[in-house]
């Protein structure tokens, strides 16, 4: 049925075709769905933990009880709130950030003779390094990674660190439910001839209660799960099952991007180079690693994604700050002078303080030497700043010849990381996707019934 409709659009339609417009039509229907599901699921575990589970490992409501539960809670909310950032933070690009279409609208970054960047075939519009076209949305993004249908989202340069901070945090909360329900779940405490006295919440106020309770010698242990004998067991086995195979799984999707990170690369780079092979990835007299020349060792390609902090793991905590840099130009082992400059001006701004980090509000604003605002650019005309402009340029360096209302435009998007939780604006663009991708499989299905 789908081939049917994608051949009577016109044109031959090749397997690799069908295929990709199969994806995009999930992504784009399944995407609202499967947010749904995940919090669901996210749910039902918790309610699995605190019902069931926490019976058997703490005493209700004791000292144990409220640690571990404080600990759960907390690795859950990092869950939710990086889960939230992902999937409501645009991931970039170009026609956003450089045309300032956005917020100020600018005018558009339209290739020139001028502009060293090249233009996209599909969207005509100039492509920036490392940005790539995602086919689902229909734009280039700017360090595209990967379309995620999990998050309705393209990740990108400025909901990237989301993305790996949510697989982490997700990979936590996985062992830590593992960890948790492995006695109820290899005990079998809550089956009938189990070694533990079940006392169920309809027994709670029961004149037989005392009765029962003079048998807890009998046993093991008195567990007073919060609903039924039957639902704790299911439950229990739930918490342990569910968490192992998510953990397995989003445990190894989590390794690739720790490589990833670690290598300074995205999914589509690694298969670009995969696919060119190693003898055309040798370039540039043999100075760079692998043929990579964005990797600067591991340390540094950790801290281009995660900035420096002067606070040990700050960078696990949940922040509105953004990612270095702007998602236009990258160092490179080529040009290596902006690798300084991004790094320290995002020290300066959120790295000193755990408060800036958190809540993307910089701690202290760059001076004119860092910010570069006033250096003239590579194509000689100089850019000047608006006077009733109280920030600073950013790292946005000469590269990239734009109208000044497009610089005026990226600073705040630099300084904002395209976050500040713009679900609204991000919502109704899926909601558009959305609708137009039915609308088109309507009038597809319109066609083919009048043919036939």
């Amino acid at each position: 049925m789908a081939s049917a409709l994608l051949s009577h659009s016109g044109g031959a339609v090749t397997p690799k075709h069908a295929a990709a417009s199969l994806f995009k039509f999930g992504s784009v229907v399944l995407g609202p769905f499967l947010i749904l599901l995940a919090l669901s699921l996210f749910g039902l575990c918790a309610f699995a933990c605190f019902t069931s589970v926490g019976p058997t490992v703490a005493e209700t409501f004791s000292l144990k009880w409220w640690s571990l539960a404080a600990v759960g809670l907390f690795i859950l909310a990092n869950v939710l709130f990086n889960y939230a950032a992902c999937v409501c933070t645009p991931p970039g690009t170009p026609q956003w950030l450089l045309s300032g279409a956005a917020g100020n609208g600018g005018g558009a970054a339209a290739p020139t003779a001028a502009s060293p960047l090249p233009a996209c075939a599909r969207c005509d519009f100039v492509k920036p390094a490392r940005a790539h076209h995602d086919s689902v949305t229909g734009e280039c993004v700017l360090r595209f990674d990967h379309m995620c249908p999990w998050m309705f989202n393209s990740i990108g340069h400025f909901n990237y660190k989301y993305f790996f901070l949510f697989l982490t945090w997700l990979w936590a909360i996985c062992i830590y439910a593992v960890l948790l329900s492995w006695h109820a779940f290899f005990h079998n405490v809550y089956r009938k001839k189990s070694a533990y006295l079940v006392v169920e919440p309809s027994q709670w106020d029961s004149p037989e209660l005392p009765e029962l309770l003079s048998t807890a010698d009998q046993f093991e242990g008195v567990l007073f799960p919060w609903v039924s004998r039957r639902q704790a067991l299911r439950l229990s086995t739930l918490s342990f099952v569910l968490p192992m195979a998510a953990g397995f799984a989003v445990g190894g999707l989590l390794a690739w991007h720790m490589y990833l990170v670690l290598s300074n690369l995205t999914t589509v780079e690694w298969f670009i180079r995969m696919k060119q092979g190693s003898a055309a990835s040798n370039a540039v007299n043999g100075t760079m690693a692998n043929g990579n020349e964005y990797d600067f060792g591991w340390r540094t390609n950790w801290q281009l994604m995660f900035g420096m902090h002067d606070v040990p793991l700050a960078w696990l905590l949940p922040s509105l700050a953004p990612a270095p840099g702007n998602g236009v130009e990258y160092p490179t082992l080529r040009q290596p002078q902006l690798l300084s400059k991004q790094l320290h001006l995002w020290h300066k701004r959120y790295g000193t303080s755990v408060l800036a980090y958190m809540t993307g509000k910089p701690a202290a604003e760059p001076s004119n030497g860092d910010a570069g605002a006033d250096d003239k650019p590579a194509g000689g005309s100089g850019r000047h700043r608006n006077k009733t402009q109280t920030r600073a340029t950013s790292d946005v360096l000469g590269a990239v010849p734009l109208p000044a209302k497009a610089y005026s435009f990226t600073e705040a998007a630099q300084e904002d990381g395209f976050c500040r939780f713009g679900a609204p604006s991000v919502a109704f663009k899926r909601t558009r996707d959305l609708e137009r991708t039915l609308d088109g499989l309507a009038r597809k299905v319109r066609r083919l019934i009048k043919s036939a």
